[in-house]
C-alpha cells in the first residue's frame, strides 16, 4: 500500500447578497408589468407563463433578501490530504484483479493501435502486466 496525496475539495455558500436579491426583486417587477402591459394583449397563454416566472422569481429573491437562507454564492475550499493507495498493491506481492489487468491490456493495445508507442515497447510492457499475474 502507498500513500499518495489528493486535493479535496468542499464547495460551502457564502452569506447572501441582499442587494443581489432585491435588485432581482425589483427586476422581476419590471417583468411583471411587462407581462400584464405588452405581452398579455398579444398573447395570453405566453403572458400568464411569463407572468408566473416572474412572480417565481420575485418570492425567490424576497425569500433570500429578507427572510430564510443566507446563501447565495459559493465558496470553494481546496486542501490537501494524504490517502492510501491500494493500486500500488500488486507490485507490494497482491495479485491484481482479472478486469485490472484486462483493461491494461486494452488500454495498451489502444495506444499501439493509435501509433503512440512502438511495437519493442508494447511488447515490453505488455509482458510486465503479464508477469503481474
Amino acid at each position: 500500500m502507498s500513500n499518495r496525496r489528493r486535493k479535496r475539495i468542499t464547495y460551502k455558500p457564502s452569506g447572501a447578497s441582499r442587494v443581489g436579491a432585491v435588485i432581482n426583486m425589483v427586476v422581476g417587477l419590471i417583468f411583471i408589468v411587462i407581462g400584464f402591459t405588452m405581452i398579455m394583449p398579444m398573447s395570453v397563454a405566453f403572458g400568464v407563463i411569463w407572468c408566473l416566472i416572474c412572480a417565481a422569481m420575485i418570492v425567490t429573491s424576497a425569500y433570500l433578501a429578507f427572510g430564510g437562507t443566507k446563501h447565495i454564492s459559493p465558496e470553494v475550499y481546496i486542501e490537501d490530504e494524504e490517502v492510501q493507495n491500494n493500486a500500488g498493491s500488486s507490485q507490494s506481492g497482491a495479485r491484481p484483479e482479472a478486469s485490472d489487468v484486462e483493461d491494461r491490456l486494452i488500454k495498451l493495445s489502444e495506444l499501439h493501435d493509435k501509433g503512440l508507442i512502438t511495437d519493442a515497447e508494447y511488447e515490453k510492457k505488455r509482458q510486465e502486466i503479464l508477469d503481474e499475474i
